[in-house]
């Protein structure tokens, strides 16, 4: 999957080929990659402990961003373009060698190997993995219209300029960072590998912060401020940490397979900040974006409350087979 995405960065920067084609191709490499992960964190990181694992795994993905956006305006500065796709793609293959080199095979499990019954049985038939995933869909929601909308919201809500909105916007990808990464160690460290208690702790912060940032109509900076960067703690955190659930929801034989899923399902949501997002603000205004947001803030509390309580990691003979593969 990395060899992939590397090669395709190349032609990107090259110009060899469909620039549509090699985005999509791009995307499926990169889409391959994370249930892998899923599968070596699964096997070597079970327990209370994984959680900070996980969370490092996705502060990383963060970082990358980080270091991808502020290093952009130099590299086509002094370089062009095209070496935007270039210089990653050897980063990566300097990645790729060291991953294959210090990466050892994941430990073996008993069992059998995952098949269509088992992805039945543990993926499509665990209750537990919808709500996880409706869950995600409900935070990336509302991660997805601050993140693409929230700088012409500030623009056109609050009066700000493009570079106040931009400056202030900046707040959130700094909470998301310390959300991501505090998140994971919290549920190790506090609730003892807890994850639904935690998320659903996470989700009424969300909601509050989301209704905070829409009936506070304020125009000053820090306040505003305050709001997205709560945002941003609130809601990177537990699309880190739902991940994780649903990992740790099923079997060990079917890890890669429910991780798999959940980011098909991410893929498939990820659409809900282009098109349909755009049709609520352009026919309901910014009040049907902001009630949007605090709509999916409430139903994420229903769906954890919902996972929590009645189908929580464990309880039943089956669940806690889990544990045991």
């Amino acid at each position: 999957s990395m060899a992939s995405s590397a090669a395709i960065n190349l032609f990107f920067g090259w110009g060899f080929g469909s620039f549509s084609f090699l985005w999509t191709l791009n995307a499926v490499a990169q889409g391959l990659a994370w249930p892998a992960c899923a599968v070596l964190l699964k096997a070597w990181c079970s327990g209370p402990s994984m959680g900070r694992y996980w969370a490092g795994l996705t502060f990383t993905q963060t970082l990358a961003m980080s270091i991808m956006s502020l290093s952009t305006p130099s590299i086509i500065t002094h370089f062009g373009w095209k070496y935007l796709f270039i210089v990653p793609a050897f980063f990566t293959i300097f990645s790729w060698g060291i991953f294959l080199l210090v990466v050892k095979e994941s430990p073996k499990f008993s069992g059998s190997k995952p098949d269509f019954h088992h992805f039945c049985e543990d993926v499509l038939l665990n209750g537990r993995i919808w709500l996880l995933c409706l869950s995600d869909m409900a935070v990336r929601t509302i991660l997805i219209g601050i993140q693409d909308w929230g700088i012409l919201f500030l623009v056109e809500k609050r009066g700000y300029s493009l570079m106040e909105a931009s400056s202030c916007h900046l707040l959130f990808a700094i909470g998301g960072s310390v959300g991501s990464l505090s998140m994971g160690f919290a549920s190790d460290i506090v609730f003892g590998g807890e994850r639904s208690l935690v998320n659903l702790i996470f989700a009424l912060g969300l909601t509050l912060s989301a209704l905070g940032f829409y009936l506070v109509e304020t125009v000053h900076f820090y306040v505003n401020g305050l709001f997205l960067l709560m945002l941003g703690f609130f809601s990177y955190g537990p699309m880190c940490l739902l991940g994780l659930a649903v990992v740790e929801s099923t079997k060990q034989r079917s890890a890669g397979t429910a991780g798999g899923f959940n980011g098909l399902l991410a893929a498939m949501r990820a659409g809900i900040g282009g098109y349909p997002l755009s049709r609520v603000i352009a026919d309901f205004g910014w009040d049907g974006y902001s009630i949007l947001l605090v709509g999916s803030g409430v139903l994420m509390c229903l769906f954890l409350t919902l996972a929590k309580f009645f189908f929580s990691f464990g309880k039943s003979k089956e669940l806690k087979e889990l544990k045991e593969l």
